[in-house]
């Protein structure tokens, strides 16, 4: 009887043993898929600001170095630098483009240099439009979507370049942040500025930041636009920069029929989803404006130079481009 009791006890104990292995088990497969999902979306934010690493790779060689320009802001006496590359080919004012870039969030002034790798977007553009002086912008620092003080420390070095450098047309390139910037500076550049702008290379971008906040991954996205604008909700910042609203307004519309636009989409990008990109062409097509997507088979981060040289080309194919005309 004794022995009979220890079996059911032993027995018992092994159940209740095994019932808690298996509770620890379902457990730790909770904790793994949180884990898991913690991980992707780390893995998307590394992706995403993977120009930064690009850029860290290597040194530049003198050959491909820009000058640094430094300045000071007119608006609040702040000290910075820009980076600026003078035509491979001089040309006439009229038959001469300034490519302007802006960098993703986390980056700096130099990604277009060192970024990719194998062929920076700087070299490639510049080999492509030799005419072209390159001007790659810091519009202060690492997170700040084309704020008002980015946007007038850019309309101060864009002016600074034309009086070295004129020219009649402006191409706007830029990459994530610097995409939705490129979008915005279209329709928010200084008056002197806007008319010269005949094509915009928008690459990864939002045309709406406060859905932007709304819908992406990336808790570093979320965090660089509330510090860079505060947050979307009842604010100003996130309506003026919206490219939508801009689409609405009648004259704001036609200062846009004049500009051809180019939008570089990834279809695997999980930190702007694609149906925002792919929004961008969807409204300006309904407006009669001249706009392609671009779409190319990658995650976040900056694309082989080829897919801006397909938006340059795009820019370039209706033929010499003349200010305030379609």
């Amino acid at each position: 009887m004794k022995l009979l009791i220890a079996v059911l006890v032993l027995a018992i104990g092994l159940d209740i043993a095994g019932m808690v292995f298996f509770f620890l088990y379902m457990g730790n497969q909770s904790k793994l898929k949180g884990i898991k999902k913690e991980r992707d979306v780390l893995t998307s934010n590394i992706n995403q600001m993977g120009n930064i690493n690009a850029f860290k790779q290597g040194e530049l060689g003198e050959k491909g170095a820009p000058e640094r320009e430094y300045f000071v802001a007119e608006i609040d006496g702040a000290e910075s630098l820009y980076a600026l590359s003078p035509p491979m080919i001089p040309q006439a004012k009229e038959h001469s483009y300034l490519m302007l870039y802006f960098h993703g969030m986390g980056s700096t002034y130099m990604e277009p240099y060192m970024a990719p790798v194998d062929k920076p977007i700087a070299h490639a553009l510049r080999e492509r439009l030799q005419s072209a002086t390159f001007l790659s912008v810091d519009y202060r620092g690492k997170t700040s979507w084309l704020n008002d003080k980015a946007l007038a420390d850019t309309n101060q070095n864009v002016r600074a370049v034309l009086n070295r450098y004129p020219t009649e047309k402006i191409i706007v390139v830029g990459t994530s942040m610097g995409g939705a910037s490129a979008l915005a500076y279209s329709f928010l550049a200084a008056p002197d500025i806007k008319e010269k702008i005949v094509g915009v290379i928008a690459c990864e971008a939002a045309g709406d930041l406060a859905e932007l906040f709304k819908t992406t991954n990336s808790k570093i996205v979320q965090a660089g636009l509330a510090e860079a604008l505060g947050l979307p909700e009842q604010n100003q910042a996130y309506k003026r920069h919206s490219l939508f609203e801009r689409l609405k307004d009648s004259e704001g519309k036609e200062g846009l029929k004049k500009i051809r636009f180019a939008v570089l989409s990834a279809n695997q990008d999980d930190v702007v989803p694609v149906k925002m990109q792919k929004d961008i062409v969807a409204a300006l097509q309904k407006e009669g404006i001249a706009s392609e997507l671009i779409s190319f088979d990658e995650k976040h981060g900056v694309p082989p130079s080829s897919q801006y040289l397909k938006g340059l080309e795009y820019i370039l194919s209706a033929g010499p481009i003349k200010p305030g005309t379609n």
